[in-house]
């Protein structure tokens, strides 16, 4: 991912994922092998475009662009992302230093692609969360709440913390749902590692 500031004009960024898997069997109607090295290739390119509406409130965009490839078939697709962020700082010395609160429209525009005779989409997703960002001396901490509702899926809660020491390196843990899920992030000057 890169992202670049364009003063007041708000920020551009773009996105590269790639999964790639090789070495699936490939099989007849009757079950019979017929390839030991069958290869399934999905890419995710991510344009992006964020800007300051007002000094609290960012509205943003993502265009993606879809292609698998899965053996002989492949196929493409376009999709759409929108979302709004307010954040609100808080002065003097109190513990709670801010909140920001977000709303998401994943797949507004759904990316689907055919590979065969059916087309297969992203699903719509609705997301809200607010965060709360509080801490002291060299610690940071970001503790957060999301609502999920996609639209094949069942409503989901997740919950999680972040703690950031010297504004350099982060621990982070929660539950998406009922699901544990951990990370750590790093960051030195303009760069960063995420996980």
């Amino acid at each position: 991912s890169y992202a670049h500031p364009l003063l007041n004009y708000g920020t551009l960024g773009i996105s590269l994922m790639r999964l790639d898997i090789g070495g699936i069997e490939e099989r007849d109607d009757a079950n019979r092998l017929l390839s030991t090295d069958l290869n399934n290739a999905q890419t995710r390119i991510l344009l992006g475009y964020a800007k300051n509406i007002t000094s609290s409130l960012t509205a943003g965009l993502n265009l993606k662009l879809d292609n698998q490839s899965f053996g002989d078939y492949s196929g493409s697709g376009v999709g759409l992302d929108v979302g709004l962020m307010a954040t609100q700082t808080l002065s003097g010395n109190s513990f709670i230093k801010g909140f920001r609160e977000g709303f998401a429209i994943q797949n507004l525009i759904e990316p689907s692609v055919k590979l065969d005779s059916d087309k297969v989409a992203d699903p719509f997703n609705v997301a809200a969360g607010v965060s709360a960002i509080s801490g002291g001396g060299e610690f940071l901490l970001v503790t957060s709440l999301d609502l999920v509702n996609p639209r094949y899926s069942s409503f989901n809660v997740r919950i999680g913390q972040e703690v950031m020491y010297g504004g350099f390196l982060a621990l982070r843990a929660g539950l998406d749902d009922s699901t544990p899920t951990f990370g750590f992030g790093a960051r030195l000057k303009q760069f960063a590692i995420d996980y």
